[in-house]
């Protein structure tokens, strides 16, 4: 089990795969299996990841330009949601490419707001589902 509020995740460059290395995913979860889990994912495609158990440490650490290519985040969590996350850190980093995940809400949860995630997936997803979004989101 992992103790610490954030942990940095990497593969070493001969096991990465040639696309996508480099890139940096921030993962957000209260659900730290689910964090754990969704960051291997991202590794085994040559991502490199960065995992946060609640919204306002990724929100801390972006807001001291630690800015990833990419924030894949859960909705629900306690004190803030992951779409607030997502809206805030749009407000500071407007190009910033963002993955909003929920096994409670769909994807009308934001179609009322003026910010909206780049990608949006159901829990549970397949990991192939994971890789296509962040490959999508990240080329779009």
């Amino acid at each position: 089990m992992i103790d610490t509020i954030e942990q940095t995740r990497t593969l070493s460059p001969s096991a990465r795969p040639l696309t996508n290395v480099g890139a940096m995913v921030f993962v957000v979860d209260d659900q730290k299996v689910i964090a754990e889990l969704t960051a291997a994912i991202l590794e085994l495609e040559g991502f490199r990841t960065r995992i946060f158990h609640g919204p306002e440490e990724a929100y801390d650490a972006i807001g001291k330009g630690d800015v990833p290519d990419l924030l894949v985040t859960d909705y629900q969590m306690p004190n803030q949601n992951g779409l607030d996350l997502i809206e805030q850190c749009k407000e500071r980093h407007p190009k910033l490419k963002t993955i909003l995940y929920s096994g409670s809400a769909q994807s009308s949860v934001f179609s009322d707001r003026d910010v909206k995630p780049d990608g949006f997936m159901e829990k549970p997803f397949v990991p192939q589902r994971l890789i296509d979004t962040a490959k999508s989101v990240l080329a779009g």
